[in-house]
Order: structure tokens, then sequence, then C-alpha cells
């Protein structure tokens, strides 16, 4: 986990805000639209020298115009542990979630989720959410959501907790489902939380 992973996490969160308020009216400016993409365990360095930004243009676009938090660090360098302080705002021994295996313990009510659901937003989740998370139990505070564990191709998700598979490539897959979600979303009177978190570059 790097400072560079949450820098990214932040523009990346800060600049598809600001596009997809372009299609609302004025009431986005009171309560913008929120879209959280999360790109998990991205470093900065790596051995040999290879820059895994060189495989990454749209990221380095987002980076070459968005906000850049260069102070910023994660919590915990494991993936469950982070993603859950990131999801929030606490740490992990605070949020019940100190090991990849604890993802039943997340605390399930003081979520970004569930503050902007309690404060009129509509939820969707895309992608990840936590690796043991338990398979038949949704997400809390989500309206929708497309849930996957881990994996690369073919791999099993679970919709709105129906269980299926994800076709091809996750992250194109996870990219396209996003997107409806979204074209969904803006042709309603409530703002958004589109929370979006593919298995890759982890």
């Amino acid at each position: 986990m790097s400072q560079l992973r949450m820098a990214l996490v932040i523009a990346a969160t800060v600049l598809a805000s600001l596009a997809v308020q372009s299609h609302q009216s004025s009431r986005a400016a009171a309560q913008p639209n929120v879209f959280f993409y999360n790109l998990d365990d991205l470093r900065d360095r790596v051995v040999g020298g290879v820059d895994p930004l060189m495989f990454m243009p749209k990221v380095r676009q987002w980076m070459a115009t968005g906000t850049r938090f260069q102070n910023s660090y994660v919590s915990d360098p494991s993936c469950c542990p982070s993603r859950s302080a990131m999801m929030t705002g606490r740490y992990p021994h605070n949020n019940g979630v100190i090991r990849q295996d604890l993802g039943p313990n997340f605390d399930r009510t003081h979520t970004l989720a569930c503050y902007l659901k309690s404060a009129g937003y509509a939820t969707y989740l895309d992608g990840k959410f936590l690796t043991s998370w338990p398979k038949a139990t949704l997400p809390p505070c989500f309206d929708h959501s497309t849930v996957m564990w881990s994996g690369y191709n073919n791999v099993a998700v679970r919709t709105d907790g129906v269980a299926g598979t994800a076709p091809g490539y996750s992250t194109s897959f996870l990219g396209a489902r996003g997107r409806q979600y979204i074209n969904t979303a803006v042709t309603q009177s409530k703002p958004f939380l589109l929370y979006e978190t593919p298995q890759a570059p982890h």
C-alpha cells in the first residue's frame, strides 16, 4: 500500500464525481454524486523498476487533471482492514476488521454508504466488498450491488444477492455494470453513490 494508492483513489473519486455532476440539475451542487473508484493494492514502486502506471493510461489521465493528496496514508497495509477503514473512516481496531478473515465483523452501521443512504442517496456497489464477507449476506446500506470476491476472468458474482458469473475479464465486466448503474441513477431524482472496486491491479 502507498500514498500513491490513496491519492489515486481520491483523485478518481473527485474527477468522476465532477464528470457525472455535469449531467445533473442544479440540485447536484447541494448534493453531489459520488463515484468512489478503489484501485486496490496499487504500488508506486515495483522490483525491477517497472512502473505499474505505464499500463494504466486512464489512471494517468485522472492523475494529470485531478487533485492529488500527497500526505495521505492508508491505515493498514492489508487489503480488507484497509478497505474497511476507507469505508468507515475508522481504524481497523475500531471497525472490526483487523485481519483479512474478519469481514463478518465489519461495522455495518457506520459506513459511507449508510451515511449517504440516510441522507437520501441511492447507493450502488460494484466489485469487491470484503474478501471474507459472507456470500449470502448483502453488503449493508447498498440499494443495489454486484459483488465479487476475487479473480480476474469468469468470476463468481452476486447481483442483489442472486448468484451468477461475470463473463470475461472482471474489470471490463465491472466497468460495464458501473456504467449501467450510473445511467440508471442519473434518470432518478436522488443523488447517488457508486462504490466500484475491481480486483485489478491487486
